[in-house]
């Protein structure tokens, strides 16, 4: 026997599902985003320490844009987290938007 139960609780809980894991993936974003700020504190020391270990192996012209191109990604990431965090505070909408 079939059992025939209607399609409206199963919408209603897809719908409640959909919701959770929007607030679960905004959540996640906004985890991220707090690490991402303390990356620049931790990866320009290393950077430079790595920078200074390996001038006598590695030329310059070499050493110089990989660690400026290292430097410029961590401070876009802060950059893009800190834009995350502050548009969450105006509104939730434009956070999932953005996660």
């Amino acid at each position: 026997m079939i059992d025939q139960t209607s399609p409206q609780p199963c919408t209603d809980r897809q719908a409640e599902t959909r919701q959770i894991a929007a607030r679960l993936l905004v959540e996640r974003c906004r985890l991220q985003a707090r690490q991402a700020l303390l990356e620049p504190a931790i990866g320009v020391p290393l950077i430079t320490i790595v920078a200074l270990t390996l001038h006598p192996r590695i030329a310059a012209d070499q050493l110089v844009p990989w660690a400026a191109l290292l430097g410029a990604t961590l401070l876009l990431r802060s950059f893009c987290s800190v834009r995350f965090i502050t548009r969450r505070r105006h509104s939730d909408s434009d956070a999932e938007a953005l996660a």
